[in-house]
């Protein structure tokens, strides 16, 4: 479940699948995680989807010629056709409205969150009197109105017997139920409400988050060319990396792993609530209540990680060198709210890190326009 007023339950006035709880959150949930699946979601058929755009983005960062860029922008571009594409079958020319939506949706997190995005899950009444909140709800609507409008065109031209992306797929299912007689909650305004959190979701959070880990990697150059040595060695350089050499590449996935401990984005988790009452550790928990997970606090657990400051990808290595099973970290939530595109956000920055890697050393930046990377010999 989840606490009704939250910022992200404004955005598409409390529906949607990111948003809603009970039947209709397990019926829009399961159903995009069913098509998604088949639409190759997370899966290495989909894998060269994101490799055109890896190869769009590596060639921006060779003509920068080792000048600052704005690295969240650029992965913005990236991962908003990558969710795109699963969403509409469509990528987007990076015109003005296509800039100004992602200009948009950097702008909403901001306004919020602040760097760390530390209010993400915060009831929106309780910042209603933040500066912003004007310039939140024209880019907000501003996105919404693209949305819309992709949904509308799809909608105007749905074909049933070519179906090759979400909306095809909702539009054909909720056609389905509707011949049926079956009540469902399947309907045009969801249809809209959802592809408006997907979008947003898919574009600024998994853009946000490899921002935030490439600036973080940037601190550490010892532990960029010990991920160097290790790509070289299992992938060369005549190829982008895959997916499928993550099991032999232990010390890179290694190394992202403990950037998601040291350098995530969500220090908490979006609120949630509770149907019942129930009792956790001898304390009662209402029904209702305002749940968070302190994800802060298990990242630098000392129990959990020994030496918690330091940032040591070893950690999740064992003396062979090998990965080793561990609990967390959790930067895509937890639960059966969980961030429900995890699975190609963990592909996504699995390939933009080692790929900016295999060909680019990161100097120590600060900033996201800052960011710089350097040819390697």
């Amino acid at each position: 479940m989840t606490a009704d007023h939250s910022i992200t339950y404004k955005m598409s006035l409390g529906i949607g699948i990111t948003q809603e709880e009970g039947q209709p959150w397990s019926e829009q949930r399961r159903f995009f995680l069913h098509t998604a699946k088949n639409l190759g979601f997370g899966k290495l058929e989909f894998e060269e989807k994101i490799h055109d755009e890896l190869k769009s983005l590596l060639g921006e960062l060779r003509d920068s010629n080792s000048k600052p860029v704005n690295i969240h922008l650029l992965l913005s571009y990236a991962y908003n056709n990558i969710i795109s594409d699963v969403l509409f079958n469509k990528k987007f020319d990076r015109n003005h409205t296509f800039a100004r939506n992602v200009s948009n949706m950097k702008e909403i997190v901001q306004i919020f969150t602040g760097v760390r995005h530390m209010l993400i899950g915060f009831p929106f009444d309780f910042i209603v009197s933040f500066p912003g909140q004007r310039r939140y709800r024209k880019g907000r609507d501003a996105i919404r109105k693209f949305t819309d409008s992709v949904v509308d065109e799809l909608t105007k031209n749905f074909d049933p017997h070519h179906v090759n992306n979400y909306v095809d797929a909702y539009l054909q299912h909720k056609n389905e139920l509707e011949k049926k007689g079956k009540p469902s909650s399947f309907d045009e305004a969801r249809l809209k409400a959802n592809a408006l959190n997907l979008f947003f979701e898919g574009t600024e959070s998994t853009g946000s988050t490899t921002t935030s880990l490439l600036l973080e990697l940037s601190k550490h150059p010892d532990v960029q060319k010990k991920i160097q040595e290790e790509l070289d060695t299992v992938v060369g350089r005549e190829r982008l990396p895959s997916w499928i050499d993550r099991p032999n590449l232990p010390y890179l996935d290694a190394t992202i792993q403990e950037l998601y401990r040291v350098a995530a984005l969500f220090l908490v988790t979006t609120m949630y609530s509770n149907f019942k009452e129930t009792t956790i550790e001898g304390y009662r928990i209402p029904k209702r209540s305002c749940i968070v997970s302190n994800l802060y606090s298990i990242n630098f657990d000392p129990k959990l990680y020994p030496n918690p400051k330091k940032f040591d990808p070893k950690r999740f290595l064992n003396a062979e060198g090998k990965r080793i099973k561990h609990e967390g970290p959790f930067p895509f939530g937890l639960g059966k709210r969980s961030c429900i595109g995890e699975s190609l956000a963990q592909m996504e920055v699995f390939l933009v890190i080692s790929s900016v890697l295999q060909s680019f050393s990161i100097p120590y930046a600060t900033e996201f326009e800052s960011f710089r990377v350097i040819p390697r010999d």
